[in-house]
């Protein structure tokens, strides 16, 4: 009988034993991975499963991250061209040619400063269309002609002055000066001298060789823009003819008939 008591005692503590062993391995297993949801201490403070939701770039804000969401807020981006006006140039001519910047459609584009209008008498290219002060009426036409018999030229901006008292015709509208004074131009006169010939200058005296006999507008300086050209002077001294040419081949052909350079009168214009 005590016998079998002991052994019944013993089957008893093992099984407890057992239940110990069972009980210890899984309060082991809940303790080393919490249940689903449960987030654990460090959740409390913002450390733990929201910093995971930031780090993994699905857009979630993080606690004190100030993240925005689709917007990598880590990277500068660097100014913004349409935050702030520029110089710049359009590639086009006259007053067009000088612009500012602008936001077109997100595009940053050069705009002009100064619209095209009509053109007027200022030396600009007002219409922007690369030609400067042109059908404005700003300049008349200067003809050349020839006397055979008095082996002399003669410029005029009257046509029928100049196919009278012996001269022909030789080149209409060879140049143009501006009919009013603008600025970096002067009065070109016309002098007659003593041998009934007449040649033309700036000088209001007619540099001290003859009389003035009036003028035929306002030629330019070299420093006048407006796509002017020079008008090339040369002298005969054998005749005491003056000859005035833009072009310079017929100047350097003149050379080759006895004439000497006299340099550049001024500066004139190839269109009205």
């Amino acid at each position: 009988m005590m016998a079998a008591r002991l052994a019944t005692r013993r089957r008893q503590g093992s099984l407890w034993r057992a239940v110990t062993v069972v009980l210890l391995a899984a309060t082991s297993c809940t303790l080393a991975e919490p249940l689903e949801g449960f987030a654990g201490p460090a959740a409390a403070d913002g450390g733990g499963a929201g910093d995971a939701g930031g780090a993994d770039g699905g857009g979630a804000v993080t606690a004190g991250g100030g993240g925005i969401p689709g917007k990598d807020s880590g990277k500068d981006s660097g100014p913004n061209p349409c935050d702030s006006i520029q110089s710049c140039q359009t590639g086009k001519p006259g007053v067009c040619a000088d612009g500012l910047t602008a936001c077109v459609k997100d595009k940053v584009v050069c705009q002009p400063k100064t619209a095209a209008s009509t053109e007027k008498c200022n030396l600009l290219d007002d219409d922007c269309n690369d030609k400067c002060d042109d059908g404005a009426g700003c300049r008349s036409g200067v003809h050349r002609s020839y006397s055979t018999s008095k082996d002399a030229h003669l410029l005029s901006t009257s046509l029928s002055e100049a196919q009278s008292n012996s001269y022909a015709l030789e080149v209409e509208n060879v140049f143009y000066l501006y009919k009013t004074a603008l600025p970096g131009m002067n009065l070109f006169n016309k002098c007659l001298k003593a041998n009934g010939r007449y040649f033309y200058t700036t000088s209001s005296l007619c540099e001290g060789q003859g009389t003035k006999q009036g003028s035929l507008g306002y030629i330019g300086s070299m420093s006048t823009p407006c796509q002017s050209v020079p008008l090339y002077r040369v002298y005969h001294s054998g005749t005491g003819n003056h000859f005035y040419t833009t072009s310079t081949a017929e100047r350097d052909y003149t050379l080759t008939l006895g004439y000497v350079s006299q340099g550049v009168a001024g500066h004139v214009w190839l269109t009205p």
